[in-house]
């Protein structure tokens, strides 16, 4: 009987331990930029693990990427990290041909089953960042950049100086 009340005391007590670790803060390693990327912005918060410490409102809990514990590859109890997600993108599209903000452009999305190219109709969409393509330079016109960028070839045209071609256009990029 002692045996067990020892063995429940020492249960408890690890649980109190591990409890008290609620606003414990977990140093993240160098790949931050990765964590960060993948489910948002990290606070260093330790969140889950057996004892199932919650994160503040408004954040997930999240497995922690930089830690060798995988829940998806049989880690039990694995503690994580508490990140604030990424806000949802704007819907667009669909139906009701919802627009995007300015400086945006619609796009389909990813995450559900509807693609427009395989015969989903009215698919919503989701908005995202224009991207504006860098000034052209170079070519026949001898076209110039603005001051602080330089010209160089576009990778994305099949016009390479280096294989004979002449007066290729090139793009405009900022020196680093």
């Amino acid at each position: 009987m002692n045996s067990i009340r020892s063995a429940v005391l020492v249960a408890v007590s690890a649980m109190a331990l591990t409890l008290l670790g609620c606003g414990v803060e977990v140093p993240l390693e160098s790949d931050e930029g990765a964590a960060e990327s993948a489910l948002g912005t990290p606070t260093g918060k330790m969140c889950g693990g057996i004892a199932g410490i919650p994160c503040p409102a408004g954040q997930r809990c999240r497995d922690n990427p930089n830690d060798s514990c995988d829940p998806k590859n049989g880690g039990a109890d694995c503690s994580g990290i508490c990140v604030i997600p990424k806000p949802k993108p704007a819907a667009c599209g669909g139906i009701a041909g919802l627009r995007c903000p300015t400086g945006q452009r619609c796009i389909d999305d990813p995450s559900d089953s509807c693609d427009p190219r395989k015969g989903g109709a009215d698919c919503i969409g989701i908005c995202v960042p224009t991207v504006t393509p860098p000034p052209h330079c170079g070519g026949f016109a001898g076209l110039r950049c603005p001051a602080g960028l330089l010209c160089v070839d576009d990778p994305s045209d099949s016009c390479d100086p280096r294989k004979g071609g002449a007066d290729c256009i090139g793009i405009c990029i900022g020196l680093k």
